[in-house]
């Protein structure tokens, strides 16, 4: 194997740590949001202090602001139609599943096209196809470690290790 199949190129994983913090971020913000609302309607209203509050503590009140936002996000072009109304919750898992996703279907492009740059033989190529298409669906980010454990295994751990 040539030197450049191990480098890491410029730009690799940046699209979706830049997801996962975007998602992060976004959450505490709504959740923040929730709270310096009610922190502020506790302040300037003294005569709704106690219904205040107990809106501020009903986890039904947090939510339907929280799917308020995510509808603003919508309108503004930062989420798609489908996420317009979600918790922040799902909105974040549904951000990590679509990037997962995204990955594997990268994966498998990068795994043939490399194969076919390598000269591999057309045969082993559309085998490798045959067997990666089956795992582009279906699987879920939280169970992503199916695959990452993989090359842990004693069957693959050598494909680590060979220069």
């Amino acid at each position: 194997m040539g030197n450049n199949e191990n480098k890491v190129q410029l730009g690799d994983g940046i699209w979706d740590a830049a997801k996962t913090d975007i998602n992060d971020r976004t959450a505490i913000v709504a959740k923040n949001l929730v709270r310096m609302f009610f922190d502020y309607l506790d302040q300037k209203v003294k005569e709704l202090p106690e219904a205040i509050r107990q809106l501020k503590n009903d986890p039904e009140t947090t939510q339907e602001i929280t799917k308020m936002w995510s509808e603003e996000l919508f309108s503004q072009g930062l989420i798609p139609r489908g996420y317009a109304g979600l918790s922040d919750e799902l909105l974040i898992r549904n951000f990590r599943q679509e990037g997962y996703l995204d990955g594997l279907y990268a994966g498998y492009a990068l795994a043939l096209t490399a194969m076919a740059d390598k000269d591999v033989q057309e045969e082993t190529i559309i085998a490798v196809r045959d067997a990666l298409r089956p795992n582009l669906l279906g699987h879920s980010y939280e169970e992503r470690a199916e695959f990452t454990d993989l090359l842990k295994d004693e069957k693959y751990e050598w494909i680590n290790k060979e220069k």
